[in-house]
Formats: C-alpha cells, structure tokens, sequence
C-alpha cells in the first residue's frame, strides 16, 4: 500500500497539485481511494451519506474498519450531519469554517488539504470526512484500537519503589512520564520514521537541563534514517548508536518511566516509540550498567554496599576464567600445593586442556540461558 502512496505522490512538479490536493468532487475523492491508493483493500470502510433536505449535500466518510468506533462515527459525525440543513452557495473555506465551528460537536478534528495527510490519519485509525463542494478533508479522532494497560516490569522488577512500566502504546507511556515531572519545560517533539510503517516517535528533553547541543544531535541523527520500518526502539538504537560494533553499550533502554523521568533530570534524551514499550536513553555511560534504580530509594549505606558487590561480581565474572588459565596453564608453581592437587585430581580423565574446558562451559552455560529464555514456559 505504501509504495503505491509514494509512487502516487512522487511524480514530477507539474502533477503535485492535481495529486496532493483534494477534488472537491466526492465521486472523485472515492475513486482516487478506492481504486487508486486503498485498491484491493477490503479493510477500509467507504460510508456515503447526505445532509438533511431540501439541498441534500453528499458526504464521504473512511476509516479503517477495526480501527475505528463505528459507535462514534455514527453519533458524532453521520448524525449531525444528517440533520444539517447546508445553503447551495456555502463552498469552500466558508463550508469548512461551519462545520468545524456549528456542526462536527468534536474537539480535536482538524482539517487537512492534502491527500496525503489524510491517508496517513486513516492509517493510524482516525476517519476522514469529505463533504461535496469542500477541497478539504476533516480528520475526526475515532481511534478504538486496544492497548495493553500498564503493568509491572518484568525485567526490571524491584523490592522498593514504583511498578509501573512502559505498554505499546505512545500516548500512554508520554503520560506516565508526565505525570512524574509536571513542569512546562519538559518538551516533547514527535517524528515519522520507516518508509511503509510511518512509525511516531517521541523525543524528550527538559528545557533548561539538556544541552542543546545533545538535543540537536539526537534530532540529526534521527532525521539522518532510511529504513523501510521501525518495529521496536532496538532498530533506532543500532542505526543512531555512536560504535555499532563495539560490545559496550552507548544508549540506554529501560522500560521503567520513573527511570526515564530520572535521567531526564539529569540532563539526558529519550526516545518513546511507539508500538514498543521499551524506552531509548542517551547518552549512557557504562558505569550505569552497574547502577539500579533502586538503589537511589535505599539508605545511601546500603546502596553504596549493594554497588560495591556488582563491581565485584563483574571483576570476579570477567576475570575469573583468566585467572584460572592462567595459573594453572603458566604459573602452576603460584598454586597452593593441597589446591594443586585437588584440581589434578579433579581434571584425571578429561581429555581437553583446560582453556577448551573453560570455553565450553561457557558455551554450555549461554545454551542454558538461551534455552530459558526462548523455549515456552511449561517447557522451559
């Protein structure tokens, strides 16, 4: 469908006109969608209807049929039309300017000119209302797509401290942002990214902390992306990240709000996208790996002993095997002798050297991990 969209809309500079802008025809606008950009489509929904008589006026309304509330289209938009009386010579700005002011009892339409925006707005789950006589098109927030609720992390469960996490869904995830930090400087700008999906993205900043500077550079990169679709914030985070092959991470992803309101404080960028409930951070150093969020709603002793022991833990995970190898490999003469012995006695009958016997309980230790997490439950 988007192809067809973008090759509709990218002709030559003399065509742009005619293909951007709306006929004020209904007969036409319908056959422009049906036949042309939403052909083959059974999905979409084309409800013709007219304004009350004596000078009857055709209407045209789409909407995507399991995206849309047909209870709110058929209460808040067929019925007062129906019952509107419209004079012959109202056309043009002055028809829009009425409906949008006497007629269509909504808040949040808008109207649109070009063809394009209004195939976006269907996209999303909004209906478009086309009326004989007005070269425009009135985008009516209809959506009634389900969404998860919030619910408790699941990866970044903590004993002390909020359990709300991020869902799919955009609107909500900027809400439990806000409702964190209620403060006009906390900014929100939104971008389209991905060819055939036209996937929007949210990027945060607080006014006043962030450097200007990081905030323009996540905006560059941003604009900077080609790719067809954006499914998850993981396809941003390796298209914008600074060292794509580096095993370190440069960008932060949590799918906590209290944590992004935090680094938020502090002067970071964060990206929500949506559809994924997993938010981008940056930028990100690697001593954060090594932090929790909860160690910030513990007493400071506590929280320095339970940092301390991470550090440990990554020496001891990392270095370890090394350590390993190395004495009993090259300097087996450093080895207390009752320790030599016992791994002597340990390693009679294994036919590899030692630095194969680390390499596959390492592999056979990341098997098991793979297979806990991919296998379904009951099995895994």
């Amino acid at each position: 469908m988007r192809p067809l969209i973008n090759r509709l809309f990218g002709k030559r500079k003399s065509s742009e006109a005619q293909e951007l802008f709306f006929s004020p025809s209904i007969k036409e606008i319908r056959k422009q969608l049906e036949q042309g950009i939403f052909a083959q489509d059974d999905s979409i929904v084309y409800r013709t209807f007219f304004t009350a008589e004596p000078h009857g006026r055709e209407c045209l309304i789409v909407y995507p049929e399991a995206m849309t509330s047909n209870d709110f289209v058929s209460e808040f938009v067929v019925k007062p039309l129906s019952e509107e009386v419209l004079e012959p010579g109202l056309r043009g700005s002055a028809l829009a300017a009425h409906l949008m002011e006497h007629v269509l009892p909504i808040s949040a339409v808008k109207e649109v000119s070009r063809l394009r925006d209004a195939v976006d707005d269907i996209l999303t789950g909004d209906a478009a209302l086309f009326v004989d006589g007005c070269a425009s098109a009135f985008i009516l927030p209809s959506k009634s797509v389900t969404i998860r609720l919030p619910t408790e992390p699941s990866a970044e469960s903590v004993v002390r401290g909020p359990r709300e996490a991020f869902c799919e869904s955009l609107a909500v995830n900027i809400t439990l942002v806000r409702r964190r930090i209620r403060t006009p400087m906390l900014k929100f700008s939104y971008m389209q990214l991905g060819r055939q999906t036209q996937t929007k993205v949210a990027i945060a900043h607080i006014e006043g902390i962030a450097a200007p500077a990081i905030v323009e550079e996540v905006h560059q990169r941003l604009s900077e992306i080609e790719i067809d679709g954006i499914i998850d914030s993981g396809y941003i985070e390796e298209l914008i990240q600074d060292a794509p092959l580096s095993p370190f991470k440069t960008i932060g992803h949590t799918e906590r709000p209290d944590i992004v309101a935090a680094r938020l404080l502090e002067g970071r960028v964060a990206i929500l996208v949506d559809g994924t409930p997993v938010a981008l951070t940056m930028p990100f150093l690697f001593v954060e790996s090594l932090q929790a969020n909860e160690d910030y709603f513990k007493h400071f002793a506590i929280a320095s002993v339970d940092r301390l022991i991470r550090y440990i833990c990554l020496f001891l995970s990392t270095s370890t095997p090394a350590i390993y190898l190395a004495l009993l490999a090259y300097h087996p003469i450093l080895i207390p002798t009752q320790l030599a012995l016992s791994i002597s006695a340990s390693r009679q009958g294994v036919p590899f050297p030692a630095v194969i016997e680390v390499f596959m309980m390492g592999l056979i230790f990341e098997i098991m991990r793979e297979g806990g997490v991919r296998l379904p439950g009951p099995i895994g």
